[in-house]
């Protein structure tokens, strides 16, 4: 709703008549009210005389840098001043080069209650390592709003922040700093930390708060640190997946896509208490995509798709988290130092596939011994996965899935894995691995109501060392691969689930039994349970364990009228089957 209100005022402040002293021209000509030919500094003359709104024409590409004070509405899109007098805007952005200085682009600073709208430019070519500034965008010190329209930040280089860097100051004890973006492209940006954007609060009580909408994506930059697209302390961000279709390029649909880190997070580095969402919608998913950390293979990286530390949050909704990669920990996800991330479908489910969520085809290299082919969790990270599909992870290290170790703040590290389907992993033939989920000391796993199945054979999928913690309640593990191994003294609860082979498990087990069931469709990824095959149906109870919707968003626990309940009526793995399906009822009750 507030992303609707800013939109509206936008163009609402575009469309709305305003006094002729407030509105002027820049370009090239005697009819423009500032004319770059007779005045190269134009732009920033009009800015200087407290113009309301500069509407810029795209005759030439305006070299330089500009700084902004005061509130100003700042538009591109004109072919000249007259099609500017007439509000006659197109949609080929104005060009604002930096090449010809060492310093940021744009630079906005030290404005109270500032109302800002940057629309239709291009921001290229600055360079702001020398001022320990932004490259392309630099944002300092503000309260307010800034609104982003349909701006192409490109090719700009920075120590941090090198599209954009927004910053509180160390003497703003409060206030609030918002910030949306819609249909922007920032890309092929560089810096140390936060190629694409960096935001930092300064203060614990100063808030930022930035949308990202309608298409904005982040793809090609790099950060020879961490942040390769994204790098946040203390912001909080909401990022709505769309399409962005106001630029040319492939893979249009990706909000996140091929950017890279020489070290960690080379799509998202997020450190404490920054809180980011990741939103996509029940039409589009949030694609996170191809995202490529530890560059340089001499260091020790993590999280190819996000790195999660320090007690800051991310939430993933309706997500493709596709072929990223990292090289010691988490080829797609790593949460550290009380870092936590949730990967889920949206409550209304989706329209465009299947699975509504997805981690596919992510790995780790292995630089340095490691895990996490998907997911690494370390010191007190959690990472949560609800109703999502596991396919085609690989790591060259432990933990073809997932992989978890120590302790943070009396923290264990926590895998939870719930109502996924997890199929066909750890199969590259270049990557050496022999386990699909490992726990290290201090790590705790909950694996509740997940399908298991043609995950690599000749491997352990629960592999657990001394310190660790073991719940696995509702799965299907139809594997051929061991199921279970752990070596010295650990807490284990493997309690109602479905197996092959009992000989497979080295712990005590409770209400859990062999057989492999029969699924509607498995070669097409659909592991829902045929009706002609009850063996995993109606099997655990919620006393252990309270799931929530099955990974169609439908209800657990909905009872099989011909068979008889093993401790409850819910059934195994990732998918409740639906009595009210039936085409037939079954005439005697099926006895595992």
């Amino acid at each position: 709703m507030r992303s609707a209100l800013l939109m509206s005022l936008f163009l609402v402040h575009s469309m709305v008549a305003i006094p002729a002293v407030a509105q002027v021209s820049v370009g090239w000509g005697s009819e423009c009210d500032y004319d770059v030919d007779s005045d190269p500094q134009a732009l920033q003359s009009a800015l200087d005389d407290g113009a309301g709104e500069v509407r810029l024409t795209y005759q030439n590409d305006y070299e330089g840098a500009i700084d902004i004070a005061h509130s100003v509405t700042l538009r591109g899109g004109f072919a000249d001043c007259d099609a500017a007098d007439s509000n006659s805007q197109d949609t080929i952005r104005s060009t604002l080069d930096g090449s010809v200085q060492d310093r940021s682009v744009v630079r906005m600073a030290d404005i109270d209650e500032a109302d800002i709208r940057l629309q239709q430019l291009t921001i290229r070519n600055g360079d702001g390592v020398a001022t320990n500034r932004a490259g392309g965008l630099d944002i300092r010190g503000l309260t307010g709003l800034v609104a982003l329209d349909r701006l192409d930040i490109r090719d700009n280089s920075a120590s941090t922040g090198g599209g954009i860097s927004i910053r509180g100051l160390s003497n703003q004890e409060q206030g609030l700093l918002t910030i949306v973006l819609t249909a922007t492209a920032i890309r092929d940006n560089t810096a140390n930390r936060g190629g694409g954007l960096h935001c930092d609060t300064a203060q614990s009580s100063f808030d930022i708060a930035i949308e990202m909408l309608d298409g904005t994506t982040l793809r090609g930059n790099h950060a020879t640190q961490s942040g390769g697209a994204i790098r946040m302390s203390s912001c909080r961000l909401d990022f709505e997946a769309g399409i962005a279709d106001s630029f040319s390029g492939s893979n249009l649909d990706a909000e996140i896509f091929q950017n890279t880190s020489d070290v960690s997070g080379a799509g998202l580095a997020l450190f404490g208490p920054a809180r980011v969402k990741l939103l996509g919608t029940v039409d589009q998913p949030f694609d996170v995509s191809g995202n490529e950390a530890n560059l340089d293979d001499t260091t020790s990286g993590a999280g190819g798709a996000a790195q999660v530390s320090d007690d800051a949050e991310l939430e993933v909704v309706n997500g493709y988290i596709v072929n990223n990669s990292s090289g010691r920990y988490g080829g797609a996800l790593f949460a550290g130092f009380g870092g936590r991330i949730s990967v889920r479908r949206h409550v209304d489910g989706c329209t465009f596939d299947a699975f509504c969520s997805r981690i596919v085809a992510n790995r780790l290299t292995r630089t340095f011994p490691g895990g996490g082919g998907a997911l690494a969790a370390r010191y007190g990270g959690e990472i949560t996965v609800v109703n999502s599909l596991f396919h085609l992870n690989s790591s060259d290290d432990r933990g073809y899935i997932g992989f978890a170790e120590q302790s943070h703040d009396d923290r264990m590290a926590t895998l939870r894995l719930e109502g996924n389907v997890i199929h066909n992993n750890g199969q590259l033939a270049d990557d050496s691995n022999s386990t699909a989920i490992r726990l290290g000391s201090d790590a705790k796993a909950v694996l509740a109501y997940n399908t298991f199945s043609e995950n690599k054979d000749s491997t352990t999928i629960l592999s657990q060392r001394t310190g660790s913690s073991l719940q696995a309640v509702g799965n299907i593990l139809d594997e051929l691969a061991n199921i279970h191994e752990v070596s010295g003294e650990a807490e284990v609860e493997i309690t109602c689930n479905l197996v092959r082979s009992l000989d497979t498990i080295e712990a005590p087990v409770t209400d859990t039994f062999e057989g492999s069931p029969e699924y509607v469709d498995p070669a097409g990824l659909d592991f829902r349970l045929a009706q002609t095959d009850t063996i995993a149906m109606d099997v655990c109870s919620n006393e252990l364990y309270q799931p929530g919707p099955d990974l169609d968003g439908e209800p657990r626990g909905l009872d099989h009228p011909d068979v008889t309940d093993l401790r409850g009526p819910f059934d195994l793995g990732a998918h409740e089957f639906d009595p009210e399906t039936l085409d037939f009822i079954f005439s005697d009750a099926f006895e595992r």
